[in-house]
């Protein structure tokens, strides 16, 4: 991945062997996400492009689906709004889709515990919580 398209905010291994995914901020402060097939040697991009945002985390699911955590920020470095969300996309990143129930907090992180649990940190900036998924899609206040 050249340095020059942007701030890597995020790497995660994908399910086969040798898949890399890295979210990266761009130039212009967008959140994008590439993936390697050859253990990094070349990238390509995915369809994901959220202005004002950067990833600050990936997960690829056993079944294939990405999930990407995201807060708001500029040039690599997270922003003072304390906001974000969570995407999924079932189609190898060809389409992205907002995730429901953990609210619009900035996503600090998400753990898996790669077979049927993934849990979300998030934060106002004043309070943080977690949030539970066995799917990426929806998630729960964890108690």
């Amino acid at each position: 991945l050249q340095a020059s398209r942007g701030n890597c905010t995020a790497l995660a291994d994908g399910t086969t062997a040798g898949t890399l995914y890295a979210g990266v901020q761009d130039a212009a402060n967008a959140a994008r996400i590439y993936k390697s097939v050859d253990a990094g040697k070349t990238w390509t991009a995915l369809a994901f492009a959220l202005p004002g945002r950067l990833v600050t985390e990936l997960v690829q699911l056993p079944g294939g689906r990405l999930v990407a955590g995201l807060r708001d920020g500029a040039k690599g470095v997270a922003g003072k709004n304390d906001s974000g969300a969570i995407y999924y996309s079932d189609d190898g990143g060809a389409t992205w889709n907002p995730s429901t129930g953990a609210g619009g907090a900035a996503v600090a992180g998400i753990a898996f515990n790669r077979t049927t649990e993934l849990v979300a940190l998030t934060t106002t900036g004043t309070t943080a919580a977690l949030f539970t998924s066995a799917d990426g899609i929806t998630w729960s206040p964890s108690e």
